[in-house]
């Protein structure tokens, strides 16, 4: 049996509580300041210059305004308090700000900045003084997409529009305008970025103009909703890759090699991760969450299922937890005869413990792997058989009486001899169970 736990992750973490909200505002009611290009200066805490560094900015009549010198690409004012956080069903956002330009023609722009991650790349919903309003995609400091409405609606100079954008689902996203002298949404739409476009997933939020002098903003605010990350799951259920030393291209994102050694390959075939060519060790750590075996409050379950095609003592297969870098990590691992060893690697070297436990392992099954810890440098482990769906092994606690590593990473392992497959990763840093 396999990919039990994706569907329920979400929901379980939900019921947890581990979902957290965060929201701020800006409305830059305070004391005027002096145009200059530091905006912690001129704007205030959280705020900064994002964009030109010779873009001026200043606070005045309680708003931000852009200033007419020194200026020559765009003006971002960027708050750096919170980020945007849209990467899927487990993150969403709403930013909005006002914004108005004192401007009628097709030169000039002013807008939102999101998804910021730096100077020369970023998202901007904007409108021009006439009629159009954009998406634009900033890769590399060029615009490498856009999505062009218009006539989208009919800009009066200097009036205060709205602009919100929010994303409920990774790469869509909401866009409204509303005229806030009528009190009415004179724009409204959304829009998916296609996937040949690099994505740009998380960053922040602020305000944007193109030309000096006809940018003012205010009401700036931003809420995000994330899910905590106690949790990782990975069932490998994706397309087959080809071989690769970097794990993150032939395994996926937050998968990094962790033997050290440059000719080890993984790959995915058949839903299941693998290994292919190299000499071992083979090791594959999920860098997204660490175990965090600090005691009271921070224990962890690591599951993972292991199948190892052979049935001598001459190669071993498992899991690792608490790793470190690739020679500093604990292996709780099984031979094609099936004894299981509790394998503390310190300095490159392993000392195994109790290596006198073993279960009647079958060549090419699929054992699902359980350790978890409920106190620093004890650990408990259970298998189960997911043909027949029994546990055929359980012992505990292994003990680490040198005391090495109260912390770090999880993944697979392998040492030597044929190819196994590794499947359905999870990893809970609370020490929940996995969902069923």
């Amino acid at each position: 049996m396999k990919k039990r736990h994706t569907l329920a992750l979400l929901v379980a973490a939900l019921a947890c509580g581990l979902v957290q909200a965060a929201t701020i505002t800006d409305d830059f009611n305070r004391a005027d300041t002096a145009l200059g290009t530091d905006a912690l200066v001129s704007v205030g805490p959280g705020w900064v210059n994002g964009g030109d560094p010779l873009a001026e900015i200043q606070i005045s009549s309680n708003a931000v305004h852009s200033g007419t010198v020194g200026a020559t690409g765009p003006l971002l004012l960027v708050n750096t308090q919170l980020e945007t956080l849209s990467d899927g069903a487990q993150t969403e956002f709403t930013l909005s700000g006002i914004v108005q330009q004192n401007h009628t023609g097709g030169s000039g722009w002013a807008g939102l900045v999101f998804n910021y991650q730096d100077a020369d790349n970023y998202y901007l919903l904007r409108y021009d003084g006439i009629e159009t309003v954009q998406l634009l995609i900033i890769d590399s400091g060029a615009a490498k997409h856009w999505k062009s409405w218009a006539p989208a609606f009919s800009h009066v100079q200097n009036r205060p529009y709205k602009l919100t954008v929010s994303s409920r689902e990774g790469d869509t996203f909401d866009f409204t305008m509303r005229d806030m002298i009528t009190d009415t949404d004179v724009f409204s739409d959304s829009y998916t970025i296609p996937p040949i476009v690099k994505p740009k997933r998380g960053g922040y939020g602020g305000f944007y103009t193109l030309l000096g002098g006809v940018g003012t903003f205010d009401d700036f605010s931003l809420s995000a909703l994330e899910l905590s990350p106690t949790a990782v799951v990975d069932n490998f259920d994706r397309a087959d890759t080809a071989a690769n030393h970097d794990a993150s291209v032939s395994i996926g994102s937050h998968w990094q090699d962790g033997s050290g050694v440059p000719a080890t390959q993984y790959k995915i075939g058949n839903q299941n991760a693998k290994i292919d060519g190299g000499t071992g060790p083979w090791i594959i750590v999920n860098d997204e969450l660490g175990t965090l075996n600090e005691g009271s409050g921070t224990n962890f379950t690591l599951i993972g299922t292991v199948q190892l095609f052979r049935d001598d003592t001459a190669g071993f297969a498992g899991l690792v937890f608490n790793y470190q870098d690739s020679a500093n990590y604990y292996e709780m691992r099984f031979d094609g005869e099936g004894t299981i060893q509790f394998l503390p690697v310190v300095a490159g070297a392993g000392f195994p413990f109790n290596a006198d436990i073993s279960f009647a392992h079958e060549p090419g099954r699929p054992y699902e792997f359980t350790i978890t810890s409920s106190e620093p440098y004890h650990f408990n482990l259970s298998i189960r058989d997911t043909v027949t769906d029994t546990i055929v092994h359980s012992s505990g606690p292994h003990i680490d009486t040198n005391n090495n590593f109260l912390d770090g990473l999880g993944g697979f392992y392998r040492n030597t001899g044929l190819q196994p497959s590794w499947d359905s990763f999870y990893l809970d840093s609370t020490g929940a169970p996995a969902p069923e």
